[in-house]
């Protein structure tokens, strides 16, 4: 585990445009087929990489919340929706609720979530290398790859698999 981050640390700068050229590159294949890999290594890589010994996204990301989310989280914590929002969020050029401050407020000293049984949906499906349609989400998740040690090894992973394949 402690050398998948290792790993990740020493190599994600190197790797950036090389990534970021791959995942254009998988826009040839079928979606369908693209997903089917990706979802493949996601479960290989989770396997492997526990994230509370990391929770970088935790520590330099600001997620989105739905107001589903402000109200389910708001009510666990005894506040109205509107002082929630006040207190933890901020509204972004799109109009979008995003986490105000870095790193969250919910990031506990061991890495831990204190809402985790009620975080947000964009938390819950972090880093989205589970979800479909990975070609409409490629360069997204390619940057992603600065971020969190699991995306990097996802692709390393998918970049050995489409080589065997080609």
């Amino acid at each position: 585990m402690k050398n998948l981050i290792t790993t990740w640390q020493e190599n994600k700068d190197e790797a950036a445009k090389e990534n970021a050229r791959f995942v254009q590159q998988l826009k040839q294949y079928n979606k369908t087929s693209v997903d089917a890999v990706v979802h493949k290594m996601h479960t290989k890589v989770f396997k492997q990489i526990d994230c509370v010994t990391c929770a970088n996204c935790c520590k330099i990301l600001q997620p989105y919340f739905t107001q589903s989310d402000i109200e389910r989280i708001a009510a666990h914590m005894q506040l109205s929706p509107s002082t929630f929002a006040e207190k933890y969020l901020e509204i972004n050029n799109y109009k979008e609720f995003r986490m105000a401050s870095k790193p969250c407020v919910f990031l506990n000293a061991n890495n831990t979530c204190s809402i985790y049984s009620i975080r947000p949906e964009n938390c819950q499906t972090y880093p989205h290398t589970n979800r479909v349609n990975f070609n409409k989400r490629g360069a997204y998740i390619s940057e992603h790859t600065q971020v969190c040690p699991a995306v990097y090894h996802i692709l390393e992973a998918m970049k050995q698999e489409f080589d065997k394949n080609d």
